[in-house]
């Protein structure tokens, strides 16, 4: 979005809407698209190239509506989301679409700002934590049926999916074994 709101007269329009035509502002900004895809795709590159022995894991965001009052944006916007899935999918990376979940609760989440409310920012990450989830797998995550009411339950569970201590092959975890 900010790529497109550098053009003069689009920021113009966004500023003082209905003050000119948004024909001209529109056809600059769908000029703009095809260069923010360029621009992504070297990017990914660039990072996959900084050590070409591991697969970075890189996800990439599309864009939500900043701009509810303003309905002759959302087009562009959806524009420009195809774009970014369509570099994210050239280069192999995942996709995460944040429109969907912002709109969800559109007036709740942008309450009249370009920004999400916290809520909004909380609603973003919980879908791109559960992308990640999903490509590790952690959604199957099988809790040891010995901590289920232990007092460190929580902090067994994270240290188990992060992989920073291991349960035994019988699926428990023993606790309070020393």
């Amino acid at each position: 979005i900010n790529d497109i709101l550098q053009i003069p007269e689009v920021t113009a329009y966004w500023e003082h809407p209905g003050s000119s035509d948004f024909e001209g502002p529109r056809d600059l900004a769908y000029g703009k698209i095809p260069v923010v895809k360029a621009n992504i795709i070297n990017i990914i590159n660039s990072i996959k190239e900084v050590n070409p022995k591991e697969d970075p894991l890189i996800y990439i965001m599309g864009y939500f509506n900043p701009f509810p009052h303003l309905p002759e944006f959302l087009p562009i916007i959806k524009a420009l989301n195809a774009a970014i899935k369509e570099a994210a999918d050239e280069t192999g990376i995942p996709y995460v679409d944040s429109m969907v979940v912002i709109d969800e609760k559109l007036l709740e989440y942008l309450p009249g700002d370009i920004h999400p409310t916290v809520d909004g920012y909380e609603a973003i990450g919980k879908v791109f934590w559960e992308r990640i989830m999903e490509d590790f797998n952690l959604n199957s995550f099988n809790e040891p049926s010995d901590i289920q009411t232990h007092w460190a339950k929580i902090q067994i569970s994270e240290s188990l999916m992060k992989g920073i201590v291991r349960g035994y092959e019988d699926g428990t975890f023993r606790p309070d074994s020393p």
